[in-house]
């Protein structure tokens, strides 16, 4: 087994960070009905959640002791959600994607800063193990 680099940590956290900030950008000012209504937006909100689900996966794979310290963020959740949308074409319920893209995801976002703290110190080797 290939043991992953520590900067991979920070590096799948900032593609996190950047699928959830990118995410909230294309709901922000819209209504469901609206997003619901818009095809095009639902594709980048898909795409993205897809992001943030295959990095979830790599992290809670490679780093399970960092993602162990977190229990605050719904790493399988988010891991779950990535493999309903890449393999339930037909059955996407964006009235979920709604709510996770703005309740869940807030969330999310108001966390990674501290997250990706603990993950350069970690790498600094002055935070909790892997």
């Amino acid at each position: 087994m290939r043991i992953p680099k520590p900067e991979r940590l920070s590096d799948h956290l900032e593609v996190m960070a950047t699928a959830a900030e990118n995410v909230a950008g294309f709901v922000r000012g819209m209504t469901r009905e609206q997003f619901v209504a818009d095809p095009r937006t639902q594709q980048a909100v898909t795409f993205n959640f897809l992001v943030l689900g295959e990095a979830a996966a790599f992290l809670s794979a490679s780093f399970g002791a960092f993602v162990a310290k977190h229990p605050e963020v719904d790493w399988t959740g988010m891991k779950e959600t990535r493999h309903a949308l890449a393999h339930g074409y037909f059955q996407i319920d964006y009235d979920a994607i709604w709510t996770s893209a703005t309740t869940q995801l807030p969330d999310l976002l108001k966390r990674m800063p501290d997250i990706q703290r603990d993950a350069i110190a970690l790498q600094r080797g002055s935070g909790p193990g892997l």
